[in-house]
């Protein structure tokens, strides 16, 4: 659950993302989820990094927490575990994304 300031912070991040950059959100929501079908479970730092490599890359990488925000929100994806992160020194929150099975 994001907090009220957690939620305006992350919505100036992606105002200015897409101010001062091409960012999309739902471009990146888009990409995210063809990364998921080629590697049916994966890490969000490996998810940002494909997208990045595919050329959509915001001025901050904060901004792609809206993008997994709108997945999740959407049922599109979930989370099927954590892994320790590669670029925030070992710290927790690298969590394991899989698509959602539609019935």
């Amino acid at each position: 659950m994001i907090t009220p300031e957690g939620q305006r912070a992350l919505d100036l991040c992606v105002e200015k993302a897409e101010a001062t950059t091409d960012w999309d959100t739902e471009r990146a929501v888009t990409m995210a989820l063809e990364v998921l079908k080629e590697h049916k479970v994966l890490d969000a730092e490996s998810i940002v990094l494909a997208i990045k490599e595919r050329g959509l890359v915001p001025h901050d990488d904060r901004a792609f927490g809206n993008v997994f925000k709108m997945m999740l929100a959407r049922q599109l994806c979930q989370r099927v575990g954590q892994t320790t992160r590669r670029r925030g020194r070992g710290t927790s929150g690298n969590w394991l994304y899989e698509l959602r099975r539609r019935c």
